[in-house]
């Protein structure tokens, strides 16, 4: 920034030289001689305004860059708090599954997996308590977490259900 300032005064500094007064080779001032002041402060009046104005622009800049930085960051903490697998029920009903759970669930009875077909992985002592879970946050939408082991013991899973919203 700084070397622009001093650049456009390099350049004031030069076209005031430029314009001082010269005399003709008849020893009589030029037509130039005369507005040299006028020109000079033109120049002058031009470099603070041009300063000004990029002063300004420059500083509107850092302040959006400030603040579309603040919502990357944000943006970032969110999709990072993102579950990685998942299952969604909409207001209607209607369930959604992500590519690793129906992975992990396998094919359901209508050929995508839902949240049935997630409850016959575990034990049958786990299954009434994690239906009874979801029943319940399907209705009230209280959130809830699980950490249960499938029946075979291959691995256990962290069940985390929540509340979100729609974007």
């Amino acid at each position: 920034m700084r070397a622009s300032f001093r650049g456009r005064a390099h350049l004031g500094l030069l076209l005031v030289m430029l314009a001082a007064p010269n005399f003709a080779a008849d020893g009589e001032p030029s037509l130039l001689a005369e507005a040299w002041p006028l020109i000079a402060l033109a120049v002058t009046l031009a470099s603070v305004i041009s300063a000004i104005y990029y002063r300004r622009k420059w500083t509107a800049d850092g302040i959006r860059l400030g603040e579309l930085r603040s919502g990357m960051a944000h943006q970032s903490d969110l999709l990072g708090s993102a579950p990685v697998d998942f299952i969604s029920w909409s207001h209607d009903g209607v369930e959604e599954v992500s590519a690793g759970l129906a992975r992990i669930v396998g094919p359901g009875k209508q050929g995508t997996p839902g949240s049935a077909d997630l409850v016959t992985l575990f034990s049958p002592e786990t299954r009434a308590e994690l239906e009874a879970a979801f029943e319940n946050f399907r209705k009230t939408g209280l959130p809830f977490e699980r950490v249960l082991g499938m029946a075979d013991g291959s691995r256990t899973l962290r069940l985390i259900g929540g509340a979100g919203r729609t974007m």
